[in-house]
């Protein structure tokens, strides 16, 4: 690893500004962040500082897709021997539904990744992390049968009009796998829907049986339905699966989603390293200005920062919910403690702040108050 640390530094200069290729700056910063922790602080400005950035928590929730997309790799490859009569067997069926969908994760990846990279290039700005996710999630929801160019084509659609439009990660107001998936199902419906495109190779299949090639031997079995429960169920009433396949995921659905125990696994995995909380994301904010704030919480903190310095401010609860561990200095800065970020232990620094602030807001009574409190 010191050795790819020396090549970096190496050849940093060659695209820092003023250098040849300063102009691929940004392109350099991602590949570097990718690879090592940043080493730059901020000094100023409201900021919550913490030792996971953004690059770190998406790559978690790279890691905690996994269950659902190795399962993905079976699923593909086990519905497919068994359309075509064949006993799956577990290492053939993981190596075919690997070979099958590798190619989707590859596009999405290199098509949204390189209009990512071209924005950011464009705009002088450093690339963001979202497309770490986004770029799995897409392949993920897609029926293992679409032709690469309409995952090619929605992707670039998503990325596009549903987040760079708006000004990139963090401003946009469509989710872009979502965003992927809609576009697709609406322009390309066929592809997206039926009883066909959840098998892999049974679309070509039954385009060859419809158009009677002279020769040609159906490889689907008689009888082998590829529609979902949902289908199943809108068309006779009944979901055709039993309800341990369902759970396990053995039925036909898009890559990533059948399988409820593996994305229960990896909610448990983004849960338990705190990354999530229980509730989901809070809003909470820094100054009051009449905003609703959902949560069991929704503490007042006007008085912690002048009114200068009033920003509202989004927890992803990287930590938990802990809302009392939290003080501004004289700049407005929100710092964690060392010991809150290794136990996640919370203090009462919090209630201290909130009851200077009564003190001084409402004298006596304020601090009556704050003393029946505590």
């Amino acid at each position: 690893m010191s050795a790819l640390r020396n090549l970096v530094d190496k050849i940093k200069p060659t695209f820092t500004k003023g250098g040849k290729l300063g102009f691929l700056e940004s392109t350099f910063d991602a590949f570097e962040t990718f690879l090592f922790v940043p080493n730059t602080t901020t000094q100023k400005g409201a900021h919550i500082r913490d030792c996971n950035d953004m690059k770190r928590t998406m790559i978690m929730v790279v890691v905690a897709l996994m269950p659902a997309l190795l399962f993905g790799f079976y699923n593909t490859g086990y519905l497919h021997f068994l359309s075509q009569g064949v006993q799956p067997e577990f290492w053939a069926s993981l190596w075919f539904g690997f070979l099958k969908v590798l190619p989707i994760i590859v596009v999405s990846y290199v098509v949204g990744l390189g209009i990512e990279f071209a924005f950011a290039q464009a705009r002088g700005h450093e690339v963001n992390e979202g497309f770490l996710v986004t770029g799995l999630l897409i392949p993920m929801i897609m029926p293992v049968d679409i032709p690469l160019w309409m995952v090619a084509l929605a992707t670039a659609f998503s990325v596009i009009f549903g987040k760079e439009v708006f000004g990139g990660t963090g401003m946009n107001v469509f989710n872009p796998a979502l965003l992927a998936r809609a576009f697709a199902f609406f322009a390309y419906t066929p592809s997206m829907s039926g009883a066909t495109v959840w098998i892999a190779g049974m679309t070509e299949d039954m385009k060859n049986v419809a158009a009677n090639i002279p020769g040609y031997v159906p490889q689907v079995v008689d009888g082998f339905s590829g529609a979902t429960a949902l289908e199943n169920l809108s068309t006779t009433g009944q979901m055709g699966y039993s309800a341990m396949d369902a759970f396990l995921g053995f039925i036909p659905g898009c890559i990533g989603e059948t399988s409820t125990l593996a994305i229960l696994l990896g909610a448990a995995l983004v849960h338990g390293r705190r990354f999530v909380a229980h509730d989901g994301f809070g809003i909470r904010r820094r100054a009051g200005d009449g905003l609703f704030l959902p949560g069991d919480r929704c503490d007042d903190l006007s008085g912690m920062v002048p009114p200068d310095h009033r920003r509202f401010r989004i927890r992803c609860r990287l930590h938990g919910h802990r809302p009392r561990d939290l003080g501004p200095d004289q700049y407005g800065q929100v710092h964690r403690g060392a010991a809150d970020r290794c136990a996640g232990s919370a203090d009462d620094r919090y209630s201290k702040y909130l009851c200077t602030y009564k003190r001084q807001q409402r004298g006596s009574e304020g601090h009556k108050s704050c003393n029946n409190q505590h």
